[in-house]
């Protein structure tokens, strides 16, 4: 991070950005989860072209660092303290019609909200709110797929760098859903197969990666805004 903590610095300084998030998820699933690091940084400027501007400038992460680094636009309000997100990067759509079937599950899941145990036994529904989803500007090592459909509000090919936030009530709910039997059913039922408990869900993760839709999950939270390097 020698190299890019001060070129960041500057960069929000010059082009009125402001730093949204620096820091490591909270949690990572699928993809992130099995082979990707926790740091993160979310930044935001007065436009897209902006921030494709400080995006371009950065300095050759080569020989250092590993970076997906993504522009997409958004509400400037999109993010906001105390709440928690989840950040979806699609890669590729491994089967077409299987990511069909799994958004139909997760459709009906989620507008009657995912069942969810919290750490003192209640039990509540928790719906995820869409914030954005849709295609952006991807640079260095982000990976892309070959153009398959996944299907969505609108479909949208997956070689356009597909970014997904949603936004969870807190913290707490977002990771309690992510581990609800009832986001693991419709994750089982995309791969044609029943639910159970018994079964290693870490395998089942990267079965639906392998043969459904290869993308990273990262919830974080946004408690203090970061200040700039």
């Amino acid at each position: 991070m020698g190299k890019m903590k001060p070129y960041i610095g500057g960069a929000i300084k010059e082009h009125g950005g402001e730093p949204v998030f620096m820091g490591l998820a909270s949690k990572m699933y699928e993809v992130a989860g099995q082979e990707q690091q926790p740091n993160m940084a979310i930044l935001k400027f007065p436009s897209a072209e902006v921030a494709n501007q400080v995006a371009k400038g950065m300095p050759d992460r080569a020989g250092f660092v590993q970076r997906d680094m993504r522009v997409i636009e958004g509400k400037a309000d999109m993010f906001q303290k105390n709440k928690s997100y989840l950040i979806v990067t699609v890669e590729q759509v491994m089967d077409e019609e299987k990511t069909k079937k799994y958004f139909m599950g997760f459709k009906e899941q989620n507008g009657k909200g995912y069942n969810t145990t919290y750490a003192d036994g209640s039990v509540k529904p928790v719906s995820i709110a869409i914030k954005s989803m849709g295609p952006s500007t991807f640079y260095d090592d982000t990976a892309v797929g070959s153009g398959k459909v996944m299907p969505g509000p609108v479909a949208i090919k997956d070689d356009v760098g597909i970014t997904t936030i949603a936004e969870f009530p807190d913290l707490e709910s977002g990771l309690k859903m992510l581990e609800s039997e009832d986001f693991k059913k419709t994750v089982f039922a995309a791969l044609g197969e029943e639910y159970s408990a018994d079964k290693d869900y870490a395998a089942i993760e990267k079965r639906f990666c392998a043969e459904v839709i290869r993308r990273g999950i990262r919830v974080v939270e946004m408690l203090e805004v970061p200040k700039a390097y």
